[in-house]
């Protein structure tokens, strides 16, 4: 076990950055494994009172974190019991940037050669994703830097979904829930006020939103196989939802 932390002062204005890291390399057997096995990876350029945690569980999993501004949290105070970056199995990757200030990400990969990639700027975005099982793909793209302040995702949304919990008061709020093999999910974001959730189970489902605006609502189910669903929302206060069950469905929302 590998315990990580560091203080840093700059210019005379100190510059807290606290990383965690935990790596628990177990065989069945009970024999530990090198620690070269697993590859955790930390870098912070400025900022104050930035923090990341990261759990490693099994062989050749990597996790990266990038942090740029001031309060970014990387799994602090657990939300559903889940850390910051959480790898239980083998070949997984997990990866983090994080701009500007008050920024939270989480993601918990289960199973083997899951990735996931998120990418926060601005201010108050919230990002999670969970995968379990093997080969789901998630990539989660948010900014708010050119939004309107004071404008936070809908409570009474977010209350409905589990999946959403602990995002209230955020500006943006995506997730993903990828369960099965060779899902793939896209979330981009710029606005404000603005919610995604993608919930795949199955296999080579695949799902892109794409919201541009303010306090938009977009929302994707997938259950089944090879299932394709796309929405884009351009402009304020648009919802849509798809829901697919069964094969080799196709859907398409635009709203502008």
């Amino acid at each position: 076990m590998l315990i990580v932390g560091c203080t840093l002062k700059t210019g005379g204005q100190e510059m807290i950055n606290f990383f965690r890291v935990v790596l628990l390399l177990v065989f069945f057997v009970g024999v530990a494994a090198p620690a070269s096995a697993d590859n955790a990876y930390f870098r912070s350029n400025s900022g104050v009172g930035n923090e990341a945690y990261v759990v490693q569980v099994g062989d050749e999993n990597r996790a990266e974190v990038f942090q740029d501004g001031d309060n970014l949290r990387v799994g602090i105070g657990k939300v559903r019991g889940e850390w910051g970056i959480s790898q239980n199995g083998i070949g997984n990757e997990g990866f983090v940037r994080q701009f500007g200030e008050g920024q939270l990400a989480f993601i918990s990969q289960l199973g083997n050669s899951n990735s996931a990639t998120q990418t926060q700027r601005g201010q108050g975005n919230f990002a999670r994703v969970e995968q379990s099982d093997d080969q789901n793909s998630s990539i989660q793209s948010q900014d708010s830097s050119e939004a309107p302040s004071g404008l936070t995702a809908d409570f009474n949304t977010i209350s409905q979904y589990p999946e959403l919990s602990g995002a209230q008061g955020f500006v943006n709020v995506a997730s993903i829930k990828q369960s099965g093999q060779s899902n793939i999910a896209t979330q981009t974001q710029n606005g404000a006020g603005n919610i995604a959730l993608i919930i795949q189970d199955g296999q080579a489902n695949s799902a892109v939103q794409i919201q541009a605006g303010l306090a938009n609502v977009a929302l994707v189910f997938q259950t089944g196989a090879q299932n394709q669903a796309t929405q884009t929302q351009e402009g304020t206060g648009h919802f849509s939802s798809i829901q697919q069950n069964g094969n080799s469905n196709i859907a398409q929302i635009v709203q502008r």
